[in-house]
């Protein structure tokens, strides 16, 4: 079914999907994990085509997820997605929405840095009590897989993981929150002590190798 769409879509064009469309295509393609290169890259050019101007918040965070996700390489799609974003100045972007744009461009390797500091100003703005354990620990991964320096946020990340007490966090979250503190070279040193006595706590039997490795 999924073969047959991405099939039907391509050969129609995308001329016919409002963006809503576009955006939902790509995730449920994405997020089912079928390989649908062409129509990513349709899916892609239209968008890169009509500006992202008619993109919502969630719409560009689900979209670069998505490509993210699939592992299509689409560096103008998401040049667009960070000037779309910067130009909204994130208005109507959730704490979920925030967390997953950044970390979609660092699993994409696309450098944004205006982005980044854009998205680390406003999560210090809110303040972190609306990111769930997930979302600091993917915040955390991509500033640190994009090389981004955010002193004050790894600070703030830290004191709302410590506050949580991370029994939320599976253990890719705490193998990730780790890793991430340790690749940006931020010291906190009360974070991986509670780190460790939860890790141990729970016997490390969720931890698969990478996660061992990695923490």
């Amino acid at each position: 079914l999924f073969e047959a769409i991405s099939a039907e879509a391509v050969r129609r064009g995308l001329g016919g999907f409002n963006e809503q469309h576009l955006s939902n295509t790509a995730w449920a393609v994405a997020k089912a994990g079928h390989e649908a290169s062409a129509l990513f890259e349709a899916i892609s050019a239209e968008a890169v085509r009509r500006g992202l101007g008619g993109f919502n918040a969630q719409a560009l965070s689900n979209t670069a997820w998505a490509v993210a996700t699939a592992g299509h390489e689409a560096p103008a799609l998401f040049e667009a997605i960070s000037v779309e974003a910067l130009r909204l100045g994130l208005r109507g972007f959730k704490e979920q929405g925030l967390s997953i744009t950044v970390w979609a461009f660092a699993k994409a390797g696309h450098e944004a840095p205006a982005l980044f500091e854009a998205i680390s100003a406003e999560a210090m703005r809110r303040g972190l009590g609306g990111f769930n354990e997930q979302h600091l620990s993917n915040t955390a991964w991509a500033f640190a897989t994009e090389g981004h320096e955010a002193p004050a946020l790894f600070e703030a990340i830290s004191a709302e993981a410590l506050r949580l007490g991370l029994r939320g966090f599976n253990e890719q979250n705490l193998s990730n929150t780790a890793w991430a503190f340790a690749k940006a070279g931020y010291e906190a040193p009360a974070l991986f002590e509670v780190i460790s006595a939860e890790a141990v706590r729970r016997g490390m039997n969720g931890f698969n190798e990478q996660n061992l490795s990695n923490t």
